[in-house]
């Protein structure tokens, strides 16, 4: 297994152009809240597996890789969910219902007890 470290985003999207042009297949991508900032890892085979990592600030636009991989879109609106960031040309509203969007389930600062359950037919759930 090979790591790759990103300084920035420029630097970002050229790796991953690097990388398709040796044929390499984008695996998943997947986010680590580290506190103050989220790592993001773009999983990749050619040979074995190669990890592109970078370290965005919460609030930080990340660039899309889609562009590239155009089937990155559904993990970055994953990820977009999830973790609450904001990617480039990403929406969100796929997984997560109306009353937990903006919340970032898979953030450190998620509080389960900030939310309300409701069952199908608008009752409140009890916990």
């Amino acid at each position: 297994m090979k790591d790759i470290r990103i300084e920035n985003t420029d630097d970002l999207l050229s790796e991953v152009r690097r990388l398709r042009a040796a044929r390499a297949r984008l695996i998943t991508i997947t986010g680590v809240d580290l506190g103050e900032s989220i790592e993001v890892i773009y999983h990749f085979d050619l040979e074995g597996v190669i990890n592109v990592r970078a370290v965005f600030d919460h609030g930080d636009r990340l660039p899309s890789v889609s562009e590239v991989f155009f089937y990155a879109r559904l993990y970055e609106r994953e990820l977009a969910e999830m973790f609450d960031v904001e990617i480039e040309g990403i929406h969100r509203g796929l997984l997560l219902s109306e009353d937990m969007r903006g919340k970032g389930p898979l953030r450190k600062s998620f509080k389960v007890e900030n939310v309300t359950l409701v069952s199908k037919e608008g009752e409140q759930c009890p916990r």
